[in-house]
């Protein structure tokens, strides 16, 4: 089992019992885990584990991966899955890191935690943070792993309700925002601190920030995008913009439709948005838009796919997962949309239809998604060619 530290405070163990949320279609916002740590004392998680008790087979079938995230340099893979269970049949979380070009192995990090949003990486590839469950504080807080030392530690620590969620790094990498509730009824607000550690400070104070909701960073570092609701009770808001730097100043509304229920993507040329309204409930389908941050009463561009956009290294595509073209319940084509204007045309990837869930592009164009219900990471050319698969989940540990 890992140790997990803590530079200032007393080290708090981090341990199990949560319920979660994902929000389906578009962005997981928490991966749901619930129950107690199941790694045995002295024993580290590796890849290629068996168990011979009677629940492997129902673990196993209950695991996937979920929150697929490619690090900045192109080179790793992070997800989170369900580990194994202790005595009581307390699930575990774990952290699963991919090297994309060799595959095969996983890298497992051991959180001792029962749920866990999904990981970001850091600018330079070198760490990745996390909100999980502590216990003893009844709280979510932030943690962070290095990569190379594959060390575990505490950053943020709240007490009771209050909870930290979906962390976010900022482009240079001296500050993680994260998503802080519970501070009063129906609150919540963004916070910031250093990744060395030091005290949270908070960048919104009206409590209206959308609970559990993603932000996202300017390219610059200055500027924090988030989603800002008219109540405490409303599900739908507009997109807001706060100036770290100087968060007493007036905060910018970017969007004034009012019907913004998560904002999702901020392209990697900075120029561009991407939202997404409530699903409807006859279909479940979301409707998702750009909004331009240079004109955001602009003319919107509408993407009527059923969700998992993602942005090219270019900003000028959008790869996207389809329900409508596929033949089964929960399988999705893989599509790829090409931005021009105020005009979007799509074409699907050959080779993958029906089969792909999650997916990411890498800095080299390449785009990595999950299939077999979500079980295995592959990697595909944009033209459909080269496809391989890089990793697959089998029993309750590793592949």
């Amino acid at each position: 089992m890992m140790a997990m530290t803590r530079e200032a405070p007393r080290q708090r163990a981090l341990s199990h019992a949560v319920a979660g949320v994902l929000c389906a279609g578009f962005a997981a916002c928490l991966v749901a885990l619930g129950g107690a740590p199941g790694a045995r004392a002295g024993e580290a998680p590796v890849a290629g584990i068996r168990e011979d008790a009677s629940a492997a087979e129902a673990q196993r079938r209950q695991r996937m991966v979920s929150a697929l995230v490619v690090s900045p340099d192109g080179e790793r893979a992070a997800f989170v899955t369900r580990g194994p269970t202790d005595a009581k049949g307390h699930w575990q979380a774990l952290v699963g890191v991919v090297r994309l070009q060799e595959g095969n192995q996983a890298e497992w990090v051991d959180t001792e935690l029962s749920a866990l949003s999904p990981a970001a990486w850091s600018p330079d590839a070198s760490a990745l943070a996390f909100s999980g469950w502590n216990e003893e504080a009844n709280s979510m807080h932030i943690v962070l792993y290095d990569v190379r030392t594959r060390a575990l530690r505490l950053l943020t620590t709240t007490e009771g309700a209050v909870g930290d969620m979906v962390p976010e790094w900022s482009p240079r990498g001296d500050w993680i925002a994260s998503n802080r509730s519970g501070l009063g009824p129906k609150s919540s607000d963004w916070w910031i601190v250093r990744p060395d550690g030091g005290e949270a400070r908070p960048v919104t104070t009206s409590g209206l920030a959308k609970r559990n909701s993603t932000a996202r960073w300017s390219l610059d570092g200055r500027w924090l995008y988030y989603v800002r609701l008219p109540s405490p009770d409303s599900r739908v808001g507009d997109v807001y913009a706060v100036d770290v730097e100087r968060p007493e100043q007036p905060e910018q509304r970017i969007t004034r439709t009012g019907d913004v229920y998560l904002m999702l993507q901020l392209s990697p040329d900075g120029q561009y948005l991407l939202c997404q309204t409530r699903s409807e409930p006859d279909t479940g389908e979301c409707l998702a838009y750009l909004v331009p941050i240079a004109d955001p009463d602009g003319t919107r561009v509408v993407l009527r796919q059923s969700g998992d956009h993602n942005f090219s290294p270019g900003s000028d595509r959008l790869v996207f997962l389809d329900r409508k073209a596929s033949s089964g319940a929960n399988r999705f084509d893989l599509g790829i949309m090409r931005l021009g204007g105020e005009l979007a045309t799509t074409r699907l990837i050959g080779g993958v239809s029906g089969l792909a869930w999650r997916n990411a592009w890498t800095p080299r164009g390449q785009i990595v998604f999950t299939r077999d219900d979500s079980t295995s990471i592959w990697v595909v050319n944009e033209d459909g060619g080269n496809k391989r698969e890089i990793f697959r989940l089998a029993g309750p540990l590793g592949p």
